[in-house]
C-alpha cells in the first residue's frame, strides 16, 4: 500500500514517443538532443481538444470574493476566517465535466483553495494528487516565493467526486484538463508568473499537466515524482536493495522473515488494534494483510525514515509483540500505524490511486527472493490491481507514462525535479530536457525539498527558478532563512501522512 500515485486511456499520446526509460538513481541527467526528434510532439494529444473558456475581464473595483464568484464555472466561494496576516483565504468549487470530451454530459464539483497575497504576486499551484484539506498551510515554494497559493484536489478524491463513478474517466488527460481549466479560470485575477508544484503523486500530476498543456504556466517544480513503467517495474528492486548500509538491509530482511513466520502471534495483535480504530481488514483478510505488510515493510522503512531507524530494527528472537510494535512504527510512527496503513478505510480512500496505478501509473516491483521460503515458495502478487476498487475493469495503457517520460526528456523545458537519494521511489526518475534541471538530495527520503540542498546547489536552484519566472534576486529567501521556514501541511509532505491525521480526527480519536 505504497502512497506517495476516459476515452480509451489516452492511447492517442503516440506510441512513437516511447524513446526510452527514465534514469535510475541519483545524480544529474544527460543533456537532451538540441534538435528534438520529430516523433516527440510539442504536447501530448488527448482524445479531444478542450474548448477554451470565456473568461470575463476582472473588475478590480469589486471585492475579491465577488470577482471569484463571477468567474465561469465557479459553483461556490467560501471565505475562511482568520487567515495568515496579509492574506485572504477561500475554499472554491468549480463545475467541471466528468468527460472533457463531452462537456454537455455529467458534471462534478472540483474543489480548490486559494491563499491570496496580491494580484501581481507569483502564484504557486500545488497539486496533491489526492484530496485536499481546508487549512492555510503553505508549500515550500509558496514560502520561498512569498506567493499566492492555489491548492487543487484531484478528481475522484475527497469531495471532487462525480455522483456516478465512471472509472474510465480517471486518466491522465482528464485530470490534466481539470488543472488546465483551473489555471485558465484564475489567471485573469492572478496576473503574476505561475508555477505548478507537488510532491509524490502531486508532483506526477503537475508533470502530466505540463505534458498536455505546456504553456499554461511558466515553470514546474516536481518533488519526489517517480516514473513507473509497468505494473511490476523491476527497476525498483535493485535500487531499493542499494539503500542504506548492508547491515541495515540484512536486518530488515531478517525482520521481514520473522514477521512472516510469526502469524500466530501477530495476527491477534493486529485484530485488536484495528478494532480499536473502528476499522477492519476485510479487503484482504487478516493473514494476507500481514503478508503484504511484511513485504512492503522495507520500502516504507526507507520512504519515510533513514539510517537513524536502523538501530530500532528488532534482532533475532524478537517476540511477536516487539515485531508488531516495529510494524506500527514503520507504518505510522505511533501505535496503530499498521491499522491505519492497511485498514479498509485507508484502502478505500486510496482506491482512485490504485485504479490509476493499475491502468496507467504503474506499480514498483519489490524484492522477494529473500522471503520465498517464509512465503511457502511462491511470490506475493502486490500491485494496484489487487486493491480497491474491487470488481472494476482496468485495461492497462502501457503507452501513457512512457509517452510522458519521453516528452519530458525531450520537450519538458522549465521543469525542476527534486529527488531524495535514499527514497525508494527514486528507483524511477524523470530525466529533464536540456531546458530543465534535476537535483538529488543525497541523504533525503520521500520528503526531499529545495531547502535541503547544499548551499551552492540551493543558490543555483533559486537562480534557475527566478530566471524561469522572471523574478528579481531578492524574491527567494537566502538558504539560511529558507531552512528555518516551516514546510507545512500537504506542501512537500506525502499526503498519506495528512490523511492519517484526518482519519483520526474523523473517528474522534485522540492524536498519536
Amino acid at each position: 500500500m505504497r502512497s506517495h500515485p476516459r476515452r480509451t486511456h489516452t492511447r492517442s499520446v503516440l506510441a512513437a514517443a516511447l524513446l526510452g526509460l527514465a534514469a535510475c538513481g541519483g545524480g544529474t541527467s544527460p543533456t537532451a538532443p538540441t534538435t528534438p526528434p520529430p516523433q516527440v510532439p510539442l504536447r501530448l494529444a488527448g482524445p479531444c481538444a478542450v474548448a477554451p473558456l470565456t473568461i470575463p475581464t476582472p473588475s478590480p473595483s469589486l471585492d475579491l470574493a465577488t470577482q471569484l464568484a463571477a468567474l465561469p464555472g465557479v459553483a461556490s466561494v467560501v471565505e475562511g476566517a482568520a487567515p495568515p496576516a496579509g492574506t485572504r483565504f477561500f475554499v472554491l468549487a468549480f463545475d467541471r465535466p466528468v468527460d472533457h470530451c463531452e462537456p454537455g454530459g455529467a458534471r462534478f464539483q472540483h474543489r480548490a483553495t486559494l491563499l491570496w497575497k496580491g494580484a501581481t504576486a507569483p502564484t504557486v499551484l500545488a497539486a496533491t494528487g489526492y484530496a485536499i484539506g481546508t487549512g492555510t498551510g503553505q508549500a515550500e515554494l509558496t514560502l520561498l516565493l512569498n506567493a499566492n497559493q492555489v491548492r487543487m484536489e484531484h478528481r475522484y478524491f475527497g469531495l471532487s467526486v462525480p455522483a456516478v463513478l465512471d472509472w474510465s474517466k480517471l486518466d491522465l488527460f482528464q485530470a490534466a484538463s481539470d488543472q488546465h481549466q483551473l489555471v485558465e479560470t484564475l489567471k485573469p485575477l492572478l496576473t503574476g508568473p505561475w508555477v505548478t508544484t507537488g510532491a509524490s503523486k502531486g508532483g506526477m500530476t503537475s508533470v502530466y499537466h505540463r505534458a498536455f498543456y505546456p504553456d499554461d504556466v511558466a515553470a514546474t517544480v516536481a518533488y519526489v515524482a517517480p516514473v513507473v513503467l509497468s505494473n511490476a517495474d523491476a527497476r525498483y528492486v535493485p535500487f531499493l536493495e542499494s539503500i542504506g548500509p548492508p547491515s541495515c538491509r540484512e536486518a530488515l530482511h531478517a525482520v521481514q522473515n520473522a514477521i512472516l513466520r510469526s502469524h500466530a502471534g501477530i495476527e491477534p495483535l493486529m485484530a485488536a488494534s484495528v478494532a480499536s480504530f473502528r476499522d477492519a481488514y476485510l479487503t484482504f483478510g487478516l493473514s494476507r494483510t500481514l503478508d503484504l505488510a511484511a513485504l512492503e515493510l522495507q520500502f516504507t522503512f526507507w520512504q519515510y525514515g533513514g539510517e537513524a531507524g536502523c538501530a530500532s530494527i528488532p534482532g533475532p528472537g524478537a517476540t511477536a509483540a516487539v515485531l508488531f510494535d516495529f510494524m506500527d512504527w514503520v507504518y505510522g510512527g505511533w501505535p496503530g500505524g499498521t491499522a491505519w496503513a492497511w485498514g479498509d478505510a485507508t484502502l478505500q480512500y486510496y482506491a482512485p490511486y490504485y485504479y490509476q496505478s493499475s491502468t496507467q501509473l504503474g506499480y514498483p516491483a519489490l524484492p522477494q527472493a529473500h522471503l520465498l521460503a517464509a512465503l511457502g515458495g511462491a511470490p506475493l502478487v502486490d500491485d494496484g490491481s489487487i486493491y480497491p476498487p474491487l470488481g472494476v475493469t482496468r485495461p492497462w495503457d502501457g503507452q501513457a507514462i512512457p509517452a510522458v517520460e519521453a516528452w519530458v526528456r525531450v520537450r519538458g523545458d522549465r521543469i525542476m525535479f527534486i529527488y531524495g537519494g535514499r527514497d525508494p521511489w527514486s528507483g524511477g526518475q524523470f530525466t529533464p530536457s536540456a531546458g530543465g534541471v534535476k537535483h538529488v538530495v543525497a541523504t533525503a527520503n520521500h520528503g526531499a525539498s529545495i531547502s535541503m540542498l547544499p548551499n551552492a546547489e540551493y543558490a543555483a536552484a533559486a537562480a534557475t527558478l527566478r530566471g524561469w519566472l522572471g523574478l528579481p534576486a531578492a524574491v527567494m529567501a537566502p538558504v539560511a532563512a529558507a531552512r528555518l521556514a516551516p514546510v507545512s501541511e500537504g506542501g512537500e509532505v506525502d499526503p498519506s501522512v495528512l490523511h492519517g491525521r484526518w482519519l483520526r480526527r474523523a473517528r474522534a480519536l485522540p492524536p498519536p
